[in-house]
């Protein structure tokens, strides 16, 4: 009875773990692709910046503000990072005085 437990949890750890294997593969040429993807970005945020505004017409302005504003939410969403509001820490801290 014992062994055959021990069978299960080691078949089970090992049904778990081998997809995480592949898919963390799979994580760093996405990040690797997503990079290139806001460089890309970033070079044609760049382009507009250099491009002397006086001499387009009012459509072409509200096209480059628009574009600019769709690049902006694209970059925003390859980024990984993690937003707290001010609230959400305070609430931390005072956790962690209660609790420690």
């Amino acid at each position: 009875m014992k062994k055959n437990i021990i069978t299960m949890i080691a078949i089970g750890l090992l049904y778990f773990i081998s997809p995480l294997q592949t898919s963390a593969a799979n994580i760093k040429e996405t990040k690797a692709a997503e990079a290139k993807t806001a460089q890309v970005l970033l070079d044609r945020i760049d382009a507009i910046q250099k491009i002397n505004v006086e001499s387009l017409s009012k459509t072409e302005k509200e096209n480059l503000r628009t574009e600019v504003k769709t690049i902006r939410t694209e970059l925003t969403q390859l980024s990984d990072g993690v937003y707290l509001s001010v609230g959400a820490i305070i609430v931390i801290v005072i956790l962690l005085i209660v609790l420690l």
